[in-house]
Formats: C-alpha cells, structure tokens, sequence
C-alpha cells in the first residue's frame, strides 16, 4: 500500500511539473469570433474579411486581413456563418481554407431564392501545425456577403496534445 501511495503522490507531482503547452507558459487558451462591419462583395481567391472582432484571446487573429494563425500545433474548432439579403440577385459561395488555401476545411453556398434572408453555417474541427492559417476564400465572382451581425467567423484551440496519424 505505501508503494501506491507514493506512486500516487509521484503522479500528481509530475501532472504539476508537467501541465499543457498552455498552462505550462501561463498563456490563455487561443479563441476569437468576428463578425463583418458591413456588407461587401467578394471576389474568386479573396479573403472575406471579418473586421469587427468581439474575442481575440492571444491576439492570433488578425482583423485587417481575415486569418487566424494557430500558435501551437493541435486541434482547433471552427465555425462559419454567411449571410445573404437575397434582393441583391447575388450568390455567394466561399470555402473555410487552411495553409496556401488549398486544405480545404469546409464550405457554404447560397444562391438566391424568393426568401429575403438566407444563412449557411459550417462548424469544423481540424488538426494545424503552429502557425498555419485560416481564413475564408470567396470561389465564385461577385459573392455578396451580408454584414454586420449576419456573418461571423469564429475558432479556439481544442487540443494541443493530438498528434494526427
């Protein structure tokens, strides 16, 4: 019994000594969400910028050019929210891209019915290596993306012990 009490007391020493990447270096977990100041129209390879940022925990998302850089690598969650105001005539399509913009992560699509407003969400998990990016890529001419709190892009860090296969 005084060997397992002492393995436990040696478990619990090495959990402290050896805690995250995160609570290692006392650095809060990565998270942002973003939302469109406005609406605007996208063109093919475009960044669909989210300007008006409402969470950016360790700064990692940069307003001015629409992407998230993963500071560590791990798995992250992302979520993808466009909008359209269908009077427009405009349709939009647009893909949630890791790296050059070629990882595809996910996508949305809209085209226009009779109905005024339509939403499409995709929500995603992937694994990134430190300092890949993400951002929205706009696929098709004259993507009209509704702004404001229409559209909204947002991600946090899940894990940074996964290690893919």
């Amino acid at each position: 019994m005084l060997k397992v009490a002492k393995l436990e007391r040696q478990l619990v020493q090495s959990s402290k000594q050896y805690p995250s990447d995160f609570h290692r270096k006392n650095i809060s977990t990565p998270a942002f969400m973003a939302f469109m100041s406005k609406s605007f129209v996208c063109l093919v390879d475009q960044h669909a910028v989210f300007d008006d940022v409402r969470l950016n925990v360790g700064n990692y998302y940069n307003r001015y050019h629409g992407v998230f850089q993963a500071p560590v690598s791990g798995t992250y969650h992302f979520a993808l929210t466009l909008s359209i105001d269908n009077q427009s005539g405009h349709d939009f399509y647009a893909f949630l891209v890791a790296g050059d913009g070629n990882k595809i992560l996910g996508y949305v699509f809209q085209t226009t019915t009779k109905e005024i407003w339509q939403s499409k969400t995709v929500s995603v998990l992937a694994y990134l290596e430190s300092g890949e990016d993400v951002w929205i890529k706009c696929t098709i001419h004259d993507s009209e993306i509704a702004g404001g709190l229409h559209s909204c892009f947002s991600g946090f860090l899940v894990d940074s012990q996964y290690i893919p296969l």
